[in-house]
């Protein structure tokens, strides 16, 4: 920490680039603007990425980290240790690992000799998918703070995006060259990511609060380069020392209600938004006598695995679009009356759709409102993202993003029982039970102790954002 102070003084100094900590960055990368230097000034972190604003550098880390969102097991068991990981060692090597594994394990599965084996690889990828949350911990960190809700709600696009180019080149391929042929096209664009991850720099807040302040200037630099701006005058102050990645910190008492509550919706959301994915097509075959169309005749065929029609493709498609229907709503809502208030909303919403799949109703209604419950779970799954990311301090932002994901998978993987072994038995029943959580979580985030609406990303406990103010 001593060395990269006075690597910092003399960077301040000279006005040249002295930054062996930040490999990642080339020469050009380097700049620095002594027109307005003070040197009894100081500025934050937080300060600078204020007033360096939103620019070319944040739209390429937009980019690359949606690149990310295009197997539950993995993903469960890993989610926590890789938030430990990125808060403890940074940002970049875990999603450079994430990147790399689910590349390499995701190739791998087209030459499977078994069906066994398909299951070890597969879960090898959802392992290293587990660290990719983190990639919206680091975008989110670059954001001043009056474009992070923005961000991370129109950042869904990238997700609702790759979906369906993933359905269209299912329907391109498997038809014709067979699954194994879409899984090796389907790694093509997280090796695209990989080959280009040097461009991606390494959290300057990180950085800060690992007392690494040289590295954190050269990461600032470059953003002020790209950005075609400057640093704000001064020095740029060091975060107060803390422990990072450690569940004693995570568990503070500053954050405890709220993690409690984060974890809650973050199990709820999950279950809820993969929940309608799963009772789809259920809900189309429970509905029909609500059509006046006889149900389809089972005959002896004992075989479940039918291979899927261009109607089932074209109706994976339509489905994934509702999850654009949200985004011009919550991106009014969520600096009109806040996070907690907009999530809340969204989980109101989706019970109250989940409700009135009940009725008796036509083909058109129950499409609409199937649209309706994708779109605005999708919704608040990532205005959870937006609120964890918002409420913990940079020492343990990435844990608290791991545990949570890891939560939200193992509600990904009880909703099954909803959805399929409930549903089988009652769809009312079902439904019911879906729209219980959806009421719970919507109760659980109104009652959220802080609203993060236009407050700065802290670095430590020792910071603001108590939950009991």
């Amino acid at each position: 920490a001593d060395s990269d102070d006075q690597l910092n003084d003399n960077l301040q100094q000279d006005g040249t680039c002295a930054d062996v900590h930040a490999p990642l960055l080339s020469a050009e990368s380097c700049y620095h603007d002594n027109s307005n230097h003070d040197n009894r000034a100081t500025f934050r972190l937080e300060e600078a990425v204020e007033f360096m604003g939103f620019g070319r550098f944040q739209i390429m880390m937009i980019f690359f980290m949606g690149m990310f969102s295009m197997v539950f097991v993995g993903m469960l068991i890993f989610s926590l240790p890789f938030g430990s990981l990125a808060d403890r060692r940074g940002r970049w090597p875990v999603l450079w690992m994430s990147a790399f594994g689910v590349s390499y394990f995701g190739f791998l599965t087209t030459f499977s000799p078994t069906y066994m084996w398909v299951l070890v690889l597969r879960t090898l990828v959802g392992v290293s998918f587990a660290a990719s949350p983190q990639g919206n911990t680091l975008l989110m960190e670059f954001l001043p703070s009056k474009f992070r809700a923005k961000v991370a709600v129109t950042f869904q696009l990238f997700w609702a995006a790759g979906s369906t180019l993933e359905i269209m080149l299912a329907y391109l391929v498997v038809p014709t060259l067979g699954w194994r042929y879409l899984v090796a096209f389907s790694c093509v664009p997280m090796t695209v990511v990989l080959l280009l991850y040097r461009f991606i720099p390494e959290s300057a807040r990180y950085c800060l609060a690992a007392g690494q302040r040289g590295k954190a200037m050269g990461v600032l630099n470059r953003i002020a380069r790209m950005n075609r701006t400057t640093l704000p005058p001064g020095t740029l102050v060091k975060s107060a020392e803390a422990p990072r990645g450690t569940l004693k910190e995570l568990t503070h008492r500053k954050y405890r209600r709220t993690l409690l509550q984060d974890m809650l919706l973050w199990c709820g959301v999950g279950c809820l938004y993969y929940g309608i994915i799963l009772v789809s097509s259920e809900i189309t075959k429970s509905k029909q006598s609500c059509w006046d169309v006889d149900p389809l005749p089972q005959g002896n065929d004992t075989c479940a695995c039918k291979p899927l029609t261009r109607k089932d493709y074209t109706t994976m498609i339509v489905a994934t679009y509702g999850e654009f229907l949200q985004l011009p709503i919550n991106l009014v809502l969520v600096d009109l009356i806040g996070r907690k208030f907009t999530l809340g909303v969204n989980l109101a919403v989706v019970a109250g759709f989940y409700l009135l799949l009940n009725l008796c109703t036509t083909p058109a209604w129950v499409t609409f409102f199937v649209f309706g419950i994708r779109a605005f779970s999708a919704g608040s799954m990532n205005l959870v993202y937006l609120y964890t990311t918002e409420f913990f301090p940079t020492t343990v932002r990435a844990l608290a993003i791991g545990t949570c994901s890891a939560v939200a998978r193992l509600g990904a993987m009880l909703t099954p029982f909803v959805a399929q072994v409930l549903l089988n038995q009652s769809l009312s029943h079902a439904l019911y039970v879906y729209t219980g959580i959806a009421l719970v979580c919507s109760l659980t985030a109104f009652l959220l102790p802080y609203d993060t609406k236009g407050r700065a990303l802290v670095d430590t406990s020792l910071e603001g954002n108590d939950e009991e103010t």
